[in-house]
């Protein structure tokens, strides 16, 4: 990607400081309500997971359509962003407004009002979203980047938008960053995975913007690394794409991540979510969050440094960042912490976390534990309503007080059979008998 001279000269400096930055205004980390983080640190903005990529088939290399896991599946999370709502309650010019694309299920957007979780929303076509942004006078918070041009109407610009979620910036972005190293697929031999996996597994990370793990490519051979770097030269090449790529060895560790939301000028990181990350089996595809209960004592010194570290950095590349700042890392066996897949979006587990906060909130029970977690059935055309009725009350604030659990949305697609669902609960093995009760339950109603 092609950066300005000064945003160049910001990159530069910051990897070249290996030492844990701060502000001259201390930055500090604190465990913000639901509503705090809805009607304060989100406010005033369109928030909007739409995706770009499902409308421009040149967009399809440089970020994978979401509609390859099944028809209808862009359409899913953007109704995550219910829960980034200011709610039914908010009024007042400072509100924010969720924009859903124009085809979802909207059974699904009932359900989440009489749960009291979505207040002021519109549905809109992509292109329009700039249109929606000069009427309202409120600016775009947007899961993907988007073009250029919109600088104007977006809160975070596309430069700083495709900076802070591409891989090969990782250095400049964190001082416990995971060891990596750049090629560009025009040059690149066989000796640099040789040399960077001594024997083992390479991950290959693509520059281009990606979704759902398909910018990380596992390769266990010098014959799959050949191969993979002339499909992905191919493709480059073709698209006129970043030729440069990241290698990074395995590392033996447990996977976790965290996620912060942070404003302009507010030296508070209001943490929402603390996880161990789950991944299938290839080491790459993500198969969910497990949120740890949030207390004053989560937090070593170390991981509350790493926070503050990524945030300073940040805004030394753009004082205007705004949003959630999101990081995976690995704690290693022999004590180390590193860094890993930065980015400056909601997640999948934003809406995992937020959904915890909401049910802390209306509950008064503090801290639970959330999981967000996916139930495969039969591919069938359903509403959001005809898919969540066999879960009964599970799925109202009540469950907690009567089964020590909650199931409730994440996003849906009314088209594709691979349902996306947050389980809260009071402990951890009521966690786990939310995970299979409602397993059992959808997949004996629909296959």
């Amino acid at each position: 990607m092609q950066l300005s001279m000064q945003t160049r000269a910001r990159i530069d400096l910051l990897e070249a400081n290996r030492t844990p930055l701060q502000e001259s205004r201390p930055l500090s980390i604190d465990l913000p309500s639901y509503t705090d983080v809805t009607r304060e640190r989100l406010r005033n903005v369109i928030v909007s997971n739409i995706w770009w990529e499902d409308r421009l088939d040149a967009r399809r290399v440089f970020r994978p359509t979401m509609d390859r896991h099944g028809p209808g599946s862009h359409l899913s999370m953007p109704l995550s962003a219910s829960w980034m709502s200011s709610g039914p309650q908010a009024d007042g010019k400072d509100t924010n407004v969720v924009a859903f694309p124009t085809g979802v299920d909207r059974t699904f957007v009932d359900f989440m009002e009489r749960l009291g979780v979505l207040g002021r929303h519109t549905f809109v076509d992509f292109y329009k979203l700039g249109q929606l942004s000069r009427e309202s006078g409120k600016l775009l918070y947007s899961v993907d980047d988007l073009p250029s041009a919109w600088d104007a109407v977006a809160i975070n610009r596309s430069e700083t938008h495709r900076l802070i979620n591409t891989k090969k910036f990782l250095r400049p972005l964190s001082a416990w960053a995971a060891p990596y190293e750049t090629v560009d697929l025009t040059r690149t031999t066989p000796d640099d995975f040789t040399r960077v996996g001594g024997g083992g597994r390479v991950y290959v990370k693509l520059n281009n913007t990606e979704n759902t793990g398909d910018g990380v490519r596992p390769v266990d051979s010098v014959e799959q690394y050949v191969a993979l770097v002339a499909e992905l030269r191919a493709h480059a090449t073709k698209h006129n794409l970043d030729t440069e790529i990241c290698l990074q060895t395995h590392i033996q560790g447990r996977n976790h991540s965290f996620q912060y939301v942070m404003r302009p000028g507010d030296t508070r990181l209001g943490l929402i979510a603390l996880s161990n990350q789950r991944v299938e089996a290839d080491g790459v595809t993500y198969a969910g969050n497990e949120n740890l209960p949030l207390t004053p004592d989560i937090l070593t010194p170390e991981i509350a440094a790493v926070m503050t570290d990524m945030a300073a950095r940040i805004r030394r590349i753009d004082p205007q960042a705004f949003g959630c700042v999101m990081c995976d890392y690995f704690t290693t066996e022999d004590g180390r912490t590193l860094t890993f897949d930065p980015g400056l979006r909601p997640t999948g587990n934003t809406a995992t976390a937020l959904a915890r906060m909401f049910i802390e909130e209306q509950t008064g029970k503090s801290p639970l534990v959330s999981e967000f977690f996916f139930v495969p059935t039969t591919p069938a055309e359903r509403d959001f309503s005809a898919t969540v009725s066999p879960l009964g009350d599970r799925t109202t604030v009540d469950s907690l007080e009567k089964r020590g659990y909650g199931v409730l949305p994440w996003g849906y697609n009314q088209y594709a059979g691979r349902g996306p669902w947050i389980a809260v609960g009071m402990t951890q093995a009521k966690l786990r008998e939310a995970v299979d009760d409602a397993t059992g339950i959808l997949k004996a109603a629909h296959g």
